[in-house]
């Protein structure tokens, strides 16, 4: 075992290791900025197209219209609440609305990095603050941790949450440092809800033999918070559960287990490195520090209902990213534990998270597939190509007019035209279809051509793909994606009420149906849109 390991509680080095993790956590909170401002624009980790649906409903709550997809549509379309208050805030502020979308990532990785160099000092490696700085700025930088800290989504803000409210669960030796912790798990839960089904597991493993205040304490205060804000909700918005649930979850199935193990068999692949050392490190048995089995725990639950919720589609792995910074330290273990000098065993741990951050780029591509590295890439290439339509059409497009389209997010927010849904994610009537979840592309698989086309929207973009020359009308069978957009192209409706027409922007072309009783998608002017500076 290290010798700063062994020491890590010794009171006599109790001031000097507060003032070594403070030191370190302020540097690792700066590498991380410069890192990620170097990074991101290097990969292309650009906003993702569902970052956008957050920022139109923040959007909306900020200019006064309500948390509203669709103004006038009382739809809860999110679960990322804390988030979409905090932007909202920003925006009210003055904050540009694409700066508003961006901090919080920012801030969550600079966060992240902070707490991890300052939980390696005090518990791994301590008195080692260059080398824990760097630990904590490489743990923030792993391309799973950064793709998705700089997409404008709240997985990085749930992901230093859960881990800030976890390690204070495990502090809570008093009543009143317990309900911290369980505040703390009530802010989790308002970035996603999923943070509810954590809290009692952190509780149960971490305040094991506390006593009956403390747990009571962290009981009350997390089950009184969350219960209000739940109610709230649910009263605001008339569903007993979130938009998405009904879409996406639907209270699950084998098929969908299926596929989420799939997903997480995927994602432990993509994080070998980690997951290995931190499984060797579980073998340990007798010697593990306290704090391994909460930290352990939460990681485990985390992924158990990654599979429940079938995975997700979007690429690098989203919902494994909060889980990276806890399997990190359960990895750094073992250097601790074994290394013969701190020096050696920090130098250890740098290996295996450079390793892993290098493993993750190219495991997909060692097995012949695309890389998930490019895939998130071309996710913020889209955003930006959809941003772009979605100006033009504020421009274009008939006042007041709607648009349906599978990618609702950037076309939907710089527009500013009503969004048909064809997914449900924003449409309760959709979203509460029944259809077996799992077998199709995770979050598109409920939808109903002939519904959609009954509701005669102004638009449809059916091929929302830019192309560098306008696609032959005969050729969008053959190109469209999606079993909804195949369907809906054959559909005999769509042929009958709506016409064909490409529309330029910039250097790209676009194929956009147009209902046969509007005037061609000619370009006019439009004062007092609010969006018109959004596209980061």
């Amino acid at each position: 075992m290290s010798e700063a390991f062994a020491k890590s509680g010794a009171p006599n080095h109790r001031r000097d290791v507060q003032n070594s993790a403070r030191l370190a956590a302020s540097a690792a909170a700066g590498i991380t900025l410069v890192g990620a401002a170097v990074l991101g624009p290097w990969l292309g980790f650009d906003p993702v197209d569902d970052a956008y649906i957050s920022l139109r409903y923040a959007a909306h709550w900020a200019g006064g219209e309500g948390l509203v997809f669709n103004p006038g549509e009382r739809v809860e379309g999110y679960t990322n609440f804390l988030l979409v208050a905090l932007e909202a805030g920003l925006i009210r502020l003055g904050v540009s609305p694409a700066e508003a979308m961006l901090v919080w990532g920012r801030v969550s990785l600079a966060g992240l990095a902070a707490l991890v160099a300052a939980f390696a000092v005090r518990h791994l490696f301590v008195g080692a603050v260059a080398g824990c700085a760097l630990i904590g700025s490489l743990v923030a930088l792993h391309p799973v941790v950064l793709g998705w800290g700089l997409s404008g989504m709240e997985t990085l803000l749930y992901a230093l949450l859960v881990l800030v409210a976890t390690i204070a669960t495990l502090g809570a030796d008093t009543t009143r440092r317990a309900a911290v912790a369980g505040a703390l798990f009530v802010l989790a839960a308002l970035t996603r809800p999923e943070a509810a089904l954590l809290a009692p597991v952190a509780a149960a493993i971490a305040l094991r033999g506390r006593g009956r205040r403390v747990v009571l304490a962290f009981g009350w205060v997390f089950t009184i918070g969350f219960s209000v804000y739940f109610a709230g909700r649910a009263l605001y918005f008339g569903q007993l559960f979130p938009n998405t649930f009904y879409a996406k979850l639907d209270f699950g199935g084998s098929a969908l287990a299926v596929r989420g193990l799939r997903y997480a068999a995927g994602f432990v692949l993509a994080i070998a490195p980690l997951a290995v050392s931190a499984a060797l490190a579980g073998v340990g048995g007798r010697r593990h520090p306290r704090w391994f089995a909460p930290l352990a725990g939460v990681a485990l639950a985390m992924l158990a209902i990654v599979v429940y919720e079938g995975g997700d589609h979007f690429p690098l792995f989203r919902f494994g990213a909060p889980i990276v910074p806890f399997a990190a330290i359960l990895a750094l273990v073992p250097f601790a534990l074994r290394a013969r000098s701190t020096p050696r065993a920090v130098a250890g741990a740098l290996a295996l998270l450079v390793a892993s951050a290098a493993w993750a780029g190219v495991a997909r591509p060692l097995a012949g597939g695309e890389g998930e590295v490019a895939r998130r890439t071309r996710e913020g290439l889209l955003a930006r190509r959809w941003s772009e339509l979605g100006g033009h059409l504020a421009r274009a497009a008939e006042p007041g007019a709607s648009l349906a389209t599978v990618a609702v997010g950037a076309i939907g927010y710089t527009s500013g035209l009503v969004l048909v849904d064809p997914h449900g994610i924003v449409d309760p009537e959709i979203a509460h279809l029944d259809r077996e979840l799992g077998r199709g592309y995770a979050g598109h698989e409920k939808y109903d051509v002939a519904n959609l086309l009954a509701r005669r929207p102004h638009y449809l973009l059916v091929f929302n793909l830019a192309a560098p020359q306008p696609v032959p009308e005969e050729e969008l069978p053959r190109l469209v994606w999606g079993a909804f957009n195949r369907e809906l192209i054959r559909h005999p409706d769509l042929a009958r009420n709506y016409r064909l027409e490409h529309v330029r922007v910039g250097e790209f072309w676009w194929s956009v149906h147009v209902r046969r009783d509007l005037p061609t998608l000619g370009v006019r002017p439009k004062s007092g849109d609010l969006r018109r500076d959004a596209a980061p």
